[in-house]
């Protein structure tokens, strides 16, 4: 898992628990005093931890918690990622293509390629609607809220 999940994953614990929440989230996944860094790449099974745990601790369920994170890191990722999105040709879902498109070129290509998480495509033909292409990106730990 990229650090940039990890440091946006503190900045959302601090902000939805309050200060001093990641210190305590991380102790309490059994992960230490662990640091991330944004630029390097982590265990899923750590980010599994951390997610469990925050839902041991607030007492809500796993796709609540990655839902809410996931609209959270939104703004973040559209400010980080900004050069590599491309204008929308027709408005809409214009960030479905481009996000194809650049996923795992920034930084991958020296890491093991194994470790790619799979992707799922599923492309549909229907009368009454234009052709839709569906993207689930799932990696090993099984965390997508859709899957």
């Amino acid at each position: 898992m990229h650090g940039i999940i990890f440091s946006e994953l503190q900045k959302y614990a601090e902000k939805k628990l309050g200060a001093g929440a990641w210190k305590k989230l991380v102790a309490e996944a059994g992960l230490g005093t662990k640091t991330y860094l944004v630029t390097s790449s982590y265990p899923d099974t750590e980010a599994v931890a951390l997610i469990t745990t925050a839902s041991r601790l607030t007492n809500l369920p796993v796709p609540a918690i990655l839902e809410d994170f996931g609209a959270f890191i939104v703004p973040s990722l559209l400010s980080i990622y900004k050069p590599l999105i491309k204008e929308p040709p027709r408005g809409g879902d214009h960030l479905l293509v481009p996000a194809q498109d650049v996923r795992h070129r920034q930084g991958d290509r020296e890491r093991d390629r194994r470790a790619l998480p799979r992707e799922d495509r599923d492309q549909r033909d229907d009368v009454h609607a234009p052709r839709r292409s569906e993207l689930r990106h799932r990696g090993e730990t099984g965390l997508s809220p859709s899957g």
